[in-house]
């Protein structure tokens, strides 16, 4: 009798376990455009904030550099977001040893979250450096990863690595920078 009251409340523990886990378990993604509204596929957002990259070959770029991508929802269903690029996006105050750098038609070709917190992007951008050797760097990644906080409205990359360039003199390098995502004037939340 002792064995089966203690194997009941074995079982009753752990249906307790698993339905507190169960949510953390199941992580989905989602856009609100406001507090329990989900931003519709079609929707689209501006992303901009503060970026630079880390480069293999030329130490920090970019500077004060601040970008602003443009991206339509694919998809928002509450478990995946997906985005594409509506039109190249830009940047301003870019510069590498103090020189201008124009970084240019950015592109996030494929933004992905399907668990929450976290995400990747496919994008691809141009920099130019000038000076004494002028070069342009067509910059890419595939799977660049990126973070969000629940409630939030931005996107973080943290030595976000997966960058390369052509031509290889550009090197190889890691983004770094943060992402605050709006439709029209509102940021968007996290959810």
């Amino acid at each position: 009798m002792k064995s089966l009251k203690r194997l009941t409340a074995l079982i009753a523990a752990v249906a307790a376990v698993v339905a507190l886990a169960a949510p953390s378990m199941a992580s989905a993604s989602r856009i609100e455009a406001s507090k329990g509204k989900l931003a519709p596929a079609g929707t689209t957002l501006t992303m901009s904030g503060p970026m630079n990259i880390s480069s293999s070959l030329y130490g920090q770029l970019g500077g004060e550099c601040y970008w602003t991508v443009n991206e339509q929802l694919t998809k928002n269903d509450g478990i995946t977001v997906e985005g594409v690029p509506t039109t190249p996006g830009t940047s301003i105050g870019c510069t590498n040893n103090g020189n201008p750098m124009p970084i240019t038609d950015i592109k996030f070709e494929k933004f992905y979250t399907s668990v929450s917190g976290r995400g990747t992007v496919n994008l691809s951008f141009t920099s130019e450096f000038s000076g004494a050797k002028p070069l342009i760097c067509r910059w890419t990644g595939t799977g660049v990863p990126f973070t969000y906080q629940l409630g939030g409205s931005g996107i973080a990359f943290t030595s976000a690595a997966g960058l390369s360039a052509s031509p290889g003199a550009c090197g190889t390098g890691k983004l770094n920078g943060y992402l605050e995502l709006k439709i029209g004037s509102l940021p968007v939340i996290f959810n």
